[in-house]
């Protein structure tokens, strides 16, 4: 006589295949999420001016941001964006999600750019405001700091 198994055995493997998959995502995007990324390449030379030059154009909430590009050359331009993708493209990666880059509109950009000025308050080395500092040091600080917070790093721009 052929064993077979019963729809009980068969949906009790398939629950424990189905939270072993989950308990894998789930220790996968922790470790994600606790993994320090670097600047880009393309921020290497580059100073915190620009960064903190956008800040201050940040608009009145509902209004839309300034035309960035209007004050970053085009390696800080490169940078900015290089930057951008990679912080969302680690969080999704983290959520479990595919990151389809794509041109970021001014407004996205805007909110990253406010986000990376923002982080001056925890980088040693940057202080708000200081036109001079390295511009890597400060996108490094960024990561940390979004690497400490188990939701900013699920966060996309």
């Amino acid at each position: 006589e052929v064993s077979k198994k019963s729809d009980a055995e068969i949906l009790q493997e398939a629950i424990m295949s189905q939270r072993a998959v989950e308990e894998a995502a789930r220790q996968s995007a922790e470790e994600l999420s606790q993994k320090l990324l670097p600047a880009p390449a393309s921020c290497a030379g580059l100073v915190t001016s620009v960064v903190f030059a956008v800040c201050d154009t940040e608009p009145y909430p509902e209004e839309d941001w300034p035309d960035w590009t209007l004050i970053a050359s085009a390696d800080e331009q490169a940078c900015l964006v290089d930057a951008f993708h990679q912080t969302n493209a680690h969080a999704y990666e983290v959520r479990g999600e595919t990151y389809d880059q794509e041109a970021p509109t001014g407004n996205r950009m805007g909110w990253f750019i406010s986000a990376v000025c923002g982080a001056s308050l925890f980088t040693d080395g940057v202080d708000y405001g200081a036109a001079d500092a390295s511009l890597s040091d400060l996108i490094a600080g960024f990561h940390a700091e979004r690497a400490e917070s188990i939701f900013k790093v699920r966060q996309s721009f």
